[in-house]
């Protein structure tokens, strides 16, 4: 499988259609072999599966020949697969469409743009990838931004109050003059400061600013691309970190980053951060990059035509200018999936809240944090110590049910069915017990016996036997009550033997024949008949 299928076998395994009521199997009966199997069998050829328009003959003749049924025929087979890529295109993530790093694509597309784009497999996965040695190389180095919207561009707050992403450069500069004049009497003196030092100080106290965060720490990037928990009701499949060399980029065009070097931004110090300016009337930052290395010829784009990937488009293949584009700039999208796991890793490396905003503000946010986790623990335990209660509760009830169920069974063994004596509340307590097994309830047989001989009484008619519409209504009585009494689906089944104990003890007291005509226990004009061995009558 090549990189594209990595990490897609799960995914299906989720959207694989129920068969119930179609298939008298489940999906890991459904093969000969186990679902894993399968899906290696399938390969590259899984990706058909995420593309509503592909022609899926190939997966259906192997499909076919892994079908554990012989009773499915082909089209059977092919309705299947439908289902599955129906169910699997509805949900498909748009990060199963990009190459695994360090392969990276350029989809030209609203969401990346032509971003050098890849993904990871996990947020474990990046931090492996970070390991790596051209991440950690002393004469490039390279910034990091996280950011929770896998779809979200690098705007700064600035460029995103205009509809168009572009800052024009009046509104910028009567900003930054208005802020200075603002500031008198509030805080510092803003009048002697260079126009990089007051956006930067602006950044810190929420001005609307054409600066970006960044952080010389991928781990930090990663912490604030995982910490906030996704808007309710959004489709956030992956969370993104922005990769960007400051050694060469800083070299080139030394007026996109900002360092402050004043000593009262301890944020600013304990997140290893520092700004890019997003240049006025830029249409975005990343473009800005992108234009500025082919116009320089920093990058050759010979042969490259930009044209929009199509909004059906799925698989972004791995493409020559994306890696040229890549040690400059990229973007990196990671599954959002085991956020917390994530963040109890970082914590362990000394990031979060507290760290990174050494001020009330952060004292307050990891104090809030700490206080959500140990909700979050103490549920998840008391939901483990009532799943661990509810199945010893379970349990229990089976022991007690089997045992009077063998308790039962030896006093029917020691009563049996032929055997002289036997009465009808033991051949009913018998017919009970022998079903106990299959009765998901705690019962008493012998409390159940009386309380259905009680309600045959009220049930019995004369010669009810005789007639099917008087012995129907018996069974249905004596099933609804069963119901009642917790039988469950078995209702039915003990109902019809009790119908029969319950006929035999009728037809016994009543004295009927098979004919339906009574017969007297004693013959009394026996005596007057001519004797067979006599010879009289003859």
């Amino acid at each position: 499988m090549n990189a594209l299928g990595k990490g897609i076998s799960e995914y299906l395994y989720e959207c694989f259609p129920s068969l119930s009521g179609r298939f008298p199997h489940d999906v890991t009966e459904f093969f000969s072999s186990d679902f894993k199997a399968f899906m290696a069998a399938m390969g590259d050829r899984a990706k058909l599966l995420l593309d509503a328009d592909a022609d899926l003959s190939q997966l259906s003749e192997l499909a076919w020949k892994h079908a554990k049924s012989p009773g499915l025929d082909e089209a059977a087979i092919r309705s299947l697969l439908e289902d599955w890529r129906t169910a699997a295109v509805a949900k498909r993530p748009y990060y199963l469409s990009l190459p695994v790093w360090p392969d990276f694509a350029a989809p030209n597309n609203t969401i990346d743009g032509l971003l050098p784009t890849c993904r990871v497999l996990g947020w474990d996965h990046f931090v492996e990838v970070m390991r790596d040695p051209g991440q950690n190389r002393a004469r490039h180095e390279i910034i990091y931004r996280g950011q929770r919207g896998y779809d979200w561009p690098l705007a700064s707050t600035l460029t995103r109050q205009f509809s168009d992403g572009r800052i024009p450069d009046e509104e910028r500069d009567e900003l930054l003059t208005y802020f200075r004049l603002a500031m008198r009497g509030r805080g510092p003196d803003l009048t002697s400061m260079n126009d990089e030092d007051v956006w930067a100080y602006g950044q810190h106290v929420g001005l609307a600013t054409p600066l970006l965060d960044w952080s010389k720490s991928p781990f930090v990037s990663l912490y604030f691309a995982f910490a906030e928990v996704d808007i309710e009701n959004t489709r956030n499949h992956s969370r993104a970190i922005f990769c960007l060399d400051m050694t060469r980029l800083k070299g080139a065009f030394p007026e996109l980053f900002i360092e402050p070097r004043s000593n009262d931004n301890s944020r600013l110090v304990n997140q290893a951060g520092l700004f890019t300016l997003t240049p006025s009337g830029s249409e975005n930052f990343e473009s800005y990059v992108i234009n500025s290395l082919q116009e320089n010829t920093a990058i050759d784009f010979d042969g490259f035509e930009d044209l929009p990937t199509p909004e059906d488009g799925f698989e972004f293949p791995a493409n020559e200018i994306a890696r040229k584009l890549a040690p400059y700039i990229s973007k990196i999208h990671i599954p959002n999936v085991r956020r917390t796991e994530c963040l109890a890793m970082l914590r362990k490396m000394n990031i979060h809240h507290g760290s990174l905003f050494p001020d009330p503000f952060g004292a307050a946010q990891y104090c809030n944090d700490w206080l959500l986790r140990k909700i979050q623990e103490d549920q998840e335990e008391q939901r483990a110590a009532i799943d661990e209660r509810r199945i010893a509760e379970a349990e229990a009830k089976a022991t007690r049910t089997a045992e009077r169920a063998e308790n039962s069974a030896r006093v029917a063994e020691s009563t049996s069915e032929n055997a002289a004596g036997t009465s009808l509340g033991e051949r009913v307590i018998r017919a009970v017990s022998q079903q106990a097994a299959s009765i998901d309830a705690d019962i008493d047989a012998e409390d159940w016996a009386k309380k259905i001989i009680q309600n045959y009484a009220r049930l019995e008619s004369i010669d009810w036997v005789l007639k099917e519409t008087t012995r129907a209504n018996v069974k249905k009585g004596l099933s609804r009550q069963l119901g009642l009494l917790g039988a469950g689906s078995s209702a039915n089944s003990i109902a019809d033997e009790l119908v029969e104990i319950f006929e035999a003890e009728y037809r016994k007291t009543n004295n009927l024949n098979f004919d339906g005509k009574g017969k007297p226990e004693y013959d009394f004009f026996a005596a007057a008949r001519p004797s067979a061995e006599s010879g009289e009558g003859s």
